[in-house]
Parts: C-alpha cells; sequence; structure tokens
C-alpha cells in the first residue's frame, strides 16, 4: 500500500461534509493533510455502480487524487486506509462539530501535518470512549486548532497566578479577570490544557468555565453564524 501511495503521489484525506450534486455526483469538502480544506466533485459518486460509493463518508481516512486546473477539483482515485470509525450518540454529535470547525477555519493551499493528526487521534478517541471523556477531546482539539490557526498564545508566560481566571482576548492572548466572570476559567485548567497534560480527570467543577473559555475564544474567528451542528445538541 504505501509503495502505491508514493507512485501515484496519493494525498490523506477525510471527508468533512458531502452533498448531491447533479443526477449522480457529489460535492465534497475534504480536510487533506497536505492541502487543507479543499471542495471537489466525486462525478459518479452517487451512481449504483460507482466503486467509490462506500468510501465517501465522514471518519474515514482515505488516499485521494485530485485533478483539474480550476478551483473546483475533480476527485480521481480514491482508496481506503482501514476501516471508518463508528460514532453514534454523543459522539456522532462530536465529530460533526470537529469537522464544522475545520470547514469553517481550516484554509486551502496550507499543510495541516499536525492537525490532521490531531483530528485524526480525536476521532479515534471518541469512537472508543465513555461520556466522561468528550470534554478531554474537544476541548484539546478546540486548542490545537487555534495554535494550528495562529490564533493561540504565547504558553504558560502570560499565566502568572494559576489561581487566578483569565480569559482569552483575540489582540492580548490571555486577561486576568475576576474569579468565575463570565467566559473565563482558572490558570490552573488553562495551563493543563495547552501544556498537553489535561485528562479525563479534570475536576467537574473546572470543565464548563474552559468549555466557555474556549467557545468565546473560537467565537471571534468563527463570527456570528451559528454552527449547525450545534442544533443536534438540542
Amino acid at each position: 500500500m504505501q509503495d502505491n501511495i508514493i507512485e501515484n503521489n496519493l494525498k490523506e484525506a477525510y471527508v468533512l461534509h458531502a452533498i448531491a450534486y447533479r443526477e449522480t455526483s457529489l460535492l465534497l469538502t475534504l480536510f487533506i493533510k497536505q492541502q487543507g480544506v479543499v471542495r471537489v466533485v466525486a462525478k459518479g459518486a452517487r451512481s449504483p455502480r460507482s466503486k467509490n460509493k462506500g468510501l465517501l463518508q465522514p471518519f474515514l481516512r482515505l488516499y485521494i487524487e485530485l485533478k483539474g486546473r480550476h478551483s473546483l477539483k475533480t476527485l480521481t482515485q480514491v482508496e481506503s486506509f482501514g476501516r471508518p470509525y463508528i460514532l453514534s450518540g454523543k459522539a456522532l454529535y462530536c465529530g460533526f462539530y470537529l469537522n464544522e470547525l475545520l470547514e469553517r477555519l481550516a484554509v486551502e493551499d496550507n499543510a495541516y501535518n499536525s492537525m490532521f493528526n490531531s483530528y485524526h487521534i480525536a476521532i479515534e478517541r471518541l469512537s472508543s470512549i465513555d461520556n466522561n471523556a468528550y470534554d478531554f477531546i474537544l476541548r484539546s482539539f478546540e486548542w490545537e486548532l487555534l495554535q494550528n490557526m495562529g490564533y493561540g498564545f504565547d504558553k504558560l508566560s502570560i499565566i502568572d497566578d494559576d489561581d487566578a481566571w483569565y480569559r482569552y482576548c483575540p489582540t492580548d492572548g490571555l486577561e486576568q479577570v475576576s474569579a468565575r466572570e463570565s467566559y473565563a476559567a482558572p490558570g490552573k485548567a488553562i495551563i493543563s490544557l495547552i501544556s498537553g497534560l489535561w485528562s479525563s480527570e479534570i475536576p467537574n467543577e473546572y470543565k464548563k468555565p474552559l468549555k466557555q473559555f474556549m467557545r468565546a475564544a473560537l467565537r471571534y474567528y468563527l463570527g456570528d453564524k451559528p454552527l449547525k451542528s450545534m442544533s443536534l445538541w438540542r
């Protein structure tokens, strides 16, 4: 398989979103390791005779080839790498949320090697965990995404007091605020998150503040348009 990938110069990708196009085709939003988020046409993918019909689905790691001179490329080859991760219930909603974050924030023509690996790990974890670990997976991915997009802040040097509370400021990174102010989180929880040390064992009292802290940071870059995946939770 590896020799075939090298020979054909196939690229690693995941399907983030797919919609019907014309009679038998699909319009796909792909997250490509070497290119970022790219929209492509998969001609004939909905045809009963299509050999790719079962491959072009979310949460399945793919190797793909694209062709075309225009901005909307055509998918010409696709191979699976293993089996799709099966997500259900809350894990499925979390997976759709991660997909939408990438679709909204990642850009084309930018290599996302680290982010691609983080996404792969997050999906793998979502497929095999209990409800207690969802917060850990989502917050970690959100932080990785901010860092990879260049929107993070200077690691630990900004947190002077790990017992103090902070909120995200797009221009300055972090600013210390009064305890339990809206969209703020305790310094010790933020340190654990950005150091990669946070785990599912984080005290429950910090989970909600850290969730609000990260959502506020992301909201600045997402804009006012709500995330469609959020409606699934309701």
